[in-house]
């Protein structure tokens, strides 16, 4: 089965692996998803350059997404030759850490919540303020001037429960 043959939806960490490391690695991925291959394999099959290919691999195993083997050269037993290959218990793991950081990210900003009053502009409702701060602006949005209001903190806190039932129920 060739790179082109494997199916995005087939494939769902594939938006994961660019979110990481961007469009390059996914053509990586999909390149040594059935056998390892080594960097000019790869470089052949996806068109990319050597020296990407080389960054995003090194990238890809840091993170464990894939590994390699080292052989010595048929010809230069003094030059070695990287075969790389994908690690799919890499991708759970790393889907593992990733939910933990996001989920005690959620459990801090809901703590949060539950501890201060927050304000917000209608306009821009993405920016939060304290207290403290909205004192500092005067009460107005630092964008377009309009007054900061109270966000109501229920609603905000209900999100993010929701969004923390999600993420454990996911596993």
């Amino acid at each position: 089965m060739s790179s082109e043959e494997l199916e995005t939806e087939s494939l769902p960490f594939l938006p994961i692996i660019e979110d990481l490391a961007g469009e390059e690695a996914v053509k990586i991925i999909k390149s040594i998803m059935v056998e390892e291959k080594t960097v000019r394999e790869i470089v052949s099959e996806t068109g990319l350059k050597v020296n990407r290919v080389r960054k995003t691999l090194y990238k890809l195993n840091k993170h464990r997404l894939v590994t390699y083997n080292k052989n010595e050269h048929k010809q230069n037993p003094f030059f070695r030759e990287f075969f790389w290959r994908f690690n799919p218990q890499g991708v759970k793991r790393y889907i593992r850490i990733r939910k933990k950081v996001i989920l005690r990210n959620l459990l801090e900003n809901k703590d949060y919540l539950l501890e201060n009053q927050v304000f917000r502009c209608k306009k821009h409702s993405d920016n939060m303020f304290t207290i403290d701060e909205a004192y500092k602006l005067n009460f107005s949005c630092p964008l377009c001037g309009s007054p900061l209001q109270i966000a109501e903190n229920i609603k905000l806190i209900k999100t993010i429960e929701n969004l923390i039932n999600r993420l454990v129920d996911t596993g």
